[in-house]
């Protein structure tokens, strides 16, 4: 039978779902799933249908995603699934085709996701942008270079409270810090500030914190305990949903009352950026027990458009003959001219001139937040020509002051 993919509006989530709760293998709360059908970012859905019924699907969130020099419109691919008894079939290579074709009539300059399985989405363009850490660090090895006085005193907020105090501190930062994303207060009710049951694997309540100084909110937690006795002893994990700090000092004296709360031993947190000050700031930072992981994917939906709204850290010119086979239409020779007054992007196919860099989309992608340098991605063999100083000009010019940052996984 032939396979037919399909568009599917709010009233047919649950056929874009299906699938993919069956190959993933997952049960989400079913008021949680009511709600995440209603947030307004989640506004583009396919599903494939063999007959009548749903066989694989994917879900795509509409953001204001943080490049460098203010946001850009963003597709968050997300909800990816093919049944096993359909895969191999080139459903996945055929559904990608219509989303990326719809979101580049739909005015998406770039797409981004987070990848359970990274071999998979190399093939479609996109590449590894930003990088995270996870830590676990012991509650008794935590101390800062420098000692920190808590001027900001922690105060506990319901989600109500929170939905007031909090999102102003996180814009704060999204305005500077490639990778964050736009949320809307629907997002934030549902995916960060309500208490869902079936999140807590085992620990206790949501526990929402605010740092305030003189009346303002500079920094906010999201944590849960997970307390554990043993041979009479309490101790236990506090594990950080999340955690932000609207300046250095805040970060700081946020992470120093995250680190201090009692009766725990073990404090944990992923998705922290590279350059997140605790590596710098703790005496031993080998206490994190940090590791390193891949973050970020992103893929060029529309070239030019998107190189064009990036800002560039130095004003030069770059050449660029690009290779992309799943969306050709971003396939040739582009010049950026970047000045202090923004960029041009212009094709020139047929120029008589010689292309500085020649590489892959995804290679374009991996480079376009700023966090993955050109060099590091010639040394892994991944450009495939460069002439002189043509790195060098590269990374100069997409450089970022901030390392890439995405929060949460979504």
């Amino acid at each position: 039978m032939t396979i037919e993919i399909r568009a599917v509006g709010p009233d047919r989530h649950d056929d874009a779902a299906a699938a993919i709760v069956a190959a993933l293998g997952i049960a989400p709360n079913p008021a949680f799933v009511e709600r995440i059908r209603a947030l307004p970012e989640l506004d583009v859905r396919f599903a494939a249908y063999d007959g009548d019924e749903p066989v694989a699907g994917i879900g795509s969130f509409t953001f204001e995603m943080t490049a460098p020099g203010g946001p850009v419109r963003t597709a968050g691919l997300t909800m990816v699934g093919t049944l096993a008894t359909h895969r191999r079939q080139g459903i996945l290579t055929r559904t990608m085709r219509k989303y990326l074709d719809e979101e580049r009539a739909r005015g998406s300059v770039i797409s981004a996701l987070w990848a359970a399985e990274g071999a998979i989405y190399g093939r479609y363009g996109y590449g590894v942008a930003s990088h995270a850490y996870a830590i676990r660090a012991q509650r008794g090895h935590t101390m800062f270079h420098v000692p920190v006085v808590l001027d900001a005193k922690p105060r506990r907020v319901t989600d109500e409270a929170g939905l007031q105090l909090i999102p102003p501190i996180y814009d704060r930062v999204r305005t500077v810090t490639p990778g964050m994303l736009s949320r809307s207060p629907e997002w934030w009710r549902t995916r960060r500030l309500t208490d869902w049951d079936f999140r807590r694997a085992g620990g206790g309540e949501l526990q929402r914190v605010v740092l305030e100084r003189d009346g303002h909110a500079v920094a906010y937690a999201l944590y849960r305990h997970s307390p554990k006795f043993e041979h009479g002893a309490i101790g236990g994990t506090l594990t950080v949903v999340e955690a932000v700090g609207d300046t250095p000092a805040a970060t700081r004296q946020l992470w120093r009352y995250l680190f201090d709360v009692d009766l725990m031993e073990f404090v944990e947190a992923s998705n922290l950026p590279t350059d997140h000050v605790l590596l710098t700031a703790m005496r031993e930072p080998r206490r994190l027990v940090a590791t390193l992981s891949d973050a970020l994917w992103v893929r060029l939906v529309d070239l030019p458009r998107a190189l064009a709204q990036r800002a560039y850290a130095a004003a030069s010119e770059l050449v660029l003959r690009v290779r992309d086979e799943f969306c050709t239409w971003n396939s040739g020779d582009w010049r950026i001219r970047a000045g202090a007054n923004g960029a041009q992007v212009d094709r020139i196919d047929g120029a008589s001139v010689a292309p500085d860099l020649t590489l892959e989309a995804k290679v374009l992608g991996g480079a376009y937040l700023g966090g993955v340098s050109f060099r590091a991605m010639q040394a892994a063999g991944l450009i495939e020509h460069s002439a002189p100083n043509a790195i060098e000009r590269a990374d100069a010019m997409f450089r970022s002051d901030a390392s890439p940052w995405c929060p949460e996984i979504f």
